[in-house]
Parts: C-alpha cells; sequence; structure tokens
C-alpha cells in the first residue's frame, strides 16, 4: 500500500489512499485516547507489519515470528495459527503480513497504578 504526500511550506502531509486521511506521528497519550473513544467492549488487535506487497513463500519470516513467539499472523486478509499450521505462500503473487501482536479489549475501568521497585547488584532498593 503507498501514500500520497503533499508538500505544503514548513510541512509535509501524507494521506492514506484508502481513507483518505492523513498519516502522521502520534504520541502515545494521542493513541491510547483514540483508542478509549472506541467505547467498552471493542475488540481490537495490535499488528506489526512485516511484509507490505511483496512477491515470495516469506517462510523465513513466518518462523523467525514463531520462534519469537509468536501465534498469529494477518496474511493476505486472513489470521492464521503460525505455531500450528504449515503455511505455503505462492512466490508469484504479491503478499501482506502482519504479526498479530496483542489482542485486546476496550475497557474503561480504573485500575490501580501499580508500582515496582527493582534494585540491582543483589541489594533491597528500599533499604539501600
Amino acid at each position: 500500500m503507498t501514500t500520497s504526500g503533499f508538500f505544503m511550506p514548513g510541512s509535509v502531509f501524507l494521506i492514506a489512499p484508502t481513507a483518505g486521511r492523513e498519516i502522521r506521528r502520534q504520541t502515545v497519550d494521542e493513541m491510547c485516547d483514540q483508542i478509549m473513544a472506541l467505547g467498552d467492549g471493542t475488540k481490537l488487535q495490535i499488528l506489526a507489519p512485516v511484509v507490505r506487497g511483496k512477491k515470495g513463500e516469506h517462510q523465513k519470516t513466518l518462523d523467525r515470528a514463531k520462534r519469537a513467539g509468536y501465534v498469529r499472523a494477518r496474511i493476505d486478509g486472513s489470521q492464521y495459527e503460525i505455531t500450528e499450521e504449515e503455511i505455503k505462500l505462492d512466490k508469484n503473487i504479491k503478499h501482506s503480513i502482519e504479526i498479530i501482536v496483542d489482542r485486546i479489549v476496550v475497557s474503561r475501568r480504573q485500575r490501580e497504578p501499580q508500582e515496582k521497585t527493582y534494585g540491582f547488584h543483589r541489594e533491597c532498593p528500599s533499604a539501600g
């Protein structure tokens, strides 16, 4: 997938061709706000694109993801269990592969902040 770019003095705007929206760098807070705006119970997947529109079987890419502990991938829009299935891709067709990093459900429920202290050199961080 490619993006369109528009240049204006002082800035560059990238426009997503399918959605027609501006693509820009976002802070963690901005991303969290967008996710929370989706509402309670919304199911999301966190995807990491590893191949975009490239020909090949991409077996090494899938094996690397499997060795790294990932379980699922979305290949050309369909989900696969990479730990159980033998995935054969046509080497003459362009493929897109995204590793499914995590699946989450949006919840507005407040959580207690977790504070943990870790020390170096096998000493108690609280006692010094």
